[in-house]
């Protein structure tokens, strides 16, 4: 069902469009609808980048630049944490 929706192809959105579907069908919930809005999303690359809400551009289009704050942070991997130097090795 969230996957063939043309949406946002991924497989934790799928499985809840698919329980939002059964609560409208069999729950008599008929308004209930999925929010697509805040879903998060990351890219596994070097280095990583997380994200999730709207885009930059589009909160100030929506809200005005006055009206947000942007949040941005660097963390490091949890196999950069536990390495330490050249003296551990993760096999």
């Amino acid at each position: 069902v969230g996957d063939v929706n043309g949406k946002i192809a991924l497989t934790p959105v799928a499985i809840k469009a698919g329980r939002v579907l059964s609560e409208r069908l069999f729950n008599n919930r008929p308004t209930l609808k999925m929010d697509y809005e805040n879903i998060p999303s990351v890219i596994f690359s070097h280095p990583p980048i997380g994200s999730v809400g709207l885009s930059e551009e589009k909160a100030m289009m929506r809200y005005g630049v006055d009206n947000i704050t942007t949040y941005r942070t660097q963390f490091k991997n949890m196999y950069d944490s536990l390495v330490q130097g050249d003296k551990l090795k993760v096999r």
